[in-house]
């Protein structure tokens, strides 16, 4: 019964042996690390052919597998061969930024895949760049090439948006033209440099003498204002000095006028008295003189004592 036993779980063991080792074989694993996205790619179940997984270890059986996309900014650098308006030949070195976006990958996995750069990106981006540069001159490209990097940026974020990508930046590195081309624009742009020095120093010389002629202004302004100043000080001095003269002069009118007034008083009120009294305080010096003979007479009409004086015998 043992033998038996034996001989019929042999075949179920080594079955469930070769059941194990094709599932082991048959199934492998696809890892998605942080910044990448997934998608699902099951022959056998349309239905679920666009599923998008985040950053995990997914098992899965030899016939299905899981598409990685980075979803991180992807950078390429370009050469691209293109003419100006003018004929000129440049060769143009330029950088496209672009990431795929998570929730249209379905979309862009069934249209270009993980090419998307070389299929998409790249082709758009030269003919792009070529359309731009045919309606510039050769010596506008390196004014206009800020301009021409924003609307190329514009341009194509809004032609990939609906393959299910994003444009970061558009960024020229490097223009480079004819060596003969390049000598004369080199020598072209010493001669407008130095001419822009000339123009900056003549301006900045402008701006002096503007500045010194202000000051030379505001300095004769505020001398004048300071002599104006001192005349009229000079002058108010003068007129107080002046007023205070007539003042003076007014005050020596008006003593001459009482000493005038004074006189009159007494030559007119008190002449008689005084001439009286002057008669006799002279009569009683001569008295009292020994050098003096005085004779006395009789008064005259005013009363005063007619004198006569001689000499002594």
């Amino acid at each position: 019964m043992s033998t038996l036993q034996a001989r019929v779980q042999t075949p179920w063991r080594r079955l469930a042996l070769v059941v194990s080792l094709g599932v082991v074989v048959g199934c492998s694993p696809t890892t998605v690390n942080p910044g990448q996205a997934g998608i699902w790619f099951r022959p056998y179940q349309s239905s679920q052919s666009s599923a998008i997984v985040g950053e995990g270890r997914y098992w899965h059986w030899w016939w299905n597998d899981l598409i990685v996309y980075d979803l991180r900014w992807q950078s390429s650098l370009q050469t691209v061969e293109a003419q100006t308006k003018d004929k000129i030949h440049l060769s143009v070195k330029i950088t496209v930024t672009a990431r795929p976006v998570r929730d249209q990958l379905g979309a862009l996995h069934r249209g270009v895949g993980r090419k998307y750069m070389e299929v998409l990106i790249q082709p758009l981006l030269h003919r792009e760049i070529r359309e731009h540069l045919a309606m510039l001159n050769h010596d506008e490209v390196g004014e206009q090439t800020t301009e021409m990097q924003s609307s190329l940026t514009t341009e194509m974020s809004g032609q990939l948006a609906a393959a299910g990508i994003e444009v970061g930046f558009v960024g020229i590195d490097d223009i480079d033209y004819p060596i003969e081309l390049r000598d004369a624009i080199e020598a072209r742009t010493i001669v407008l440099q130095r001419t822009r020095n000339a123009e900056a120093e003549q301006a900045l010389a402008e701006r002096q003498a503007q500045t010194a002629q202000v000051v030379a202004e505001r300095q004769a302004a505020a001398v004048l204002a300071k002599v104006r100043s001192d005349a009229e000080s000079r002058l108010a001095a003068q007129e107080g000095e002046l007023r205070i003269a007539g003042k003076e002069a007014e005050v020596e009118l008006v003593r001459a006028r009482t000493a005038a007034d004074v006189v009159k008083l007494r030559v007119g009120v008190l002449s008689v008295a005084y001439l009286k009294l002057r008669a006799l305080e002279a009569t009683e010096a001569l008295a009292t003189s020994p050098n003096t003979k005085v004779y006395v007479l009789p008064a005259d009409r005013a009363g005063a004592p007619f004198l006569h004086f001689g000499p002594v015998e």
